[in-house]
C-alpha cells in the first residue's frame, strides 16, 4: 500500500460501495456510457484468474449479472485446473468430501472463495495493488465498482481507503426496498466517512441515473 499519491490533472475517480443488487453496476455502466469513465473492479483480476482456472468456460461466464447467483454444473470444482485452490478450500473445510467437488457452483460463490484464496496466498493487498496500478495507468475518469469490506484483511476497509487516498470519492448506494444478506464477509457494509456520498436507489432506474448525472456534474 506504499507509494499512494493523489491523481494528477484532477482526473475523476469514483468508488461504488453497497450490497449486492443495490445498483452499483447499473451506475458504473452509465458512467462509462454517458460520462466517459472507464470501469475497473477489484473482481477483474479474480475473473481473469478464474477463466484461466476454468479454461473450458464460455466467454462472459463470470460477467453475466443475470446468472451471478445461479449454480452451474460447469463451475463445479472438479472442472477447476488450479489444484492449489481446491487444496486450500479443503484445508479451510469449505469443501470436505470428494463428492462436493462435483456440486454446481455459482459465479458469485467462486469469486468470493477465489478472492479469499488469493488474499491468503499472494498477500492481503494483492487485488488492491492490481487496481491501484490500473487506476494510475488510466488517462480517463475511473469508476471502481464493488468496494468491499474484507474482514480477514489487516485493513478491512483498504479498498475504500485506496479511493480516498488517491483523491477520489466513495459513493454508498442504498436500496431500502432490497434487504441484502451478509452470506459472505465481503457483503458486510463498509463504514462511511464524512467525505463520502450516499446515493439513494429508492425509485426506478431513470430516477437513479438522473441523481447520478447531477452528482457527477456537481463533482466536476
Amino acid at each position: 500500500m506504499s507509494g499512494l499519491h493523489i491523481l494528477e490533472n484532477h482526473m475523476q475517480l469514483i468508488g461504488l460501495a453497497g450490497p449486492k443488487k443495490s445498483g452499483k453496476d447499473t451506475i458504473a455502466d452509465h458512467l462509462v456510457a454517458n460520462h466517459g469513465f472507464v470501469k475497473i473492479g477489484f473482481a477483474d483480476k479474480i475473473r481473469e484468474e478464474l477463466r484461466a482456472a476454468y479454461p473450458g468456460l464460455e466467454a462472459g461466464s463470470f460477467e453475466n449479472q443475470a446468472f451471478k447467483d445461479v449454480n452451474d454444473i460447469s463451475l463445479a470444482l472438479e472442472h477447476c485446473e488450479n489444484l492449489g485452490f481446491i487444496d486450500w478450500l479443503r484445508h479451510r473445510r469449505v469443501v470436505e468430501i470428494y463428492a462436493e467437488l462435483s456440486e454446481s457452483r455459482s459465479p458469485r460463490w467462486l469469486q468470493q472463495q477465489w478472492g479469499d484464496y488469493r488474499r491468503a496466498t499472494a498477500g492481503w493487498d494483492y487485488f488492491i495493488c492490481d487496481v491501484r496500478e490500473r487506476i494510475e495507468a488510466s488517462t480517463t475518469p475511473v469508476v471502481v465498482s464493488g468496494l468491499r469490506y474484507a474482514a480477514s484483511a489487516p485493513i478491512p476497509t483498504a479498498e475504500a481507503g485506496l479511493i480516498r487516498q488517491l483523491g477520489g470519492w466513495v459513493w454508498h448506494i442504498d436500496r431500502p426496498a432490497y434487504q441484502a444478506s451478509a452470506e459472505h464477509t465481503t457483503e458486510i457494509a463498509l463504514p462511511r466517512h464524512s467525505r463520502d456520498l450516499t446515493i439513494d436507489n429508492d425509485g426506478d432506474v431513470k430516477t437513479l441515473l438522473d441523481v447520478v448525472d447531477l452528482t457527477v456534474g456537481a463533482l466536476a
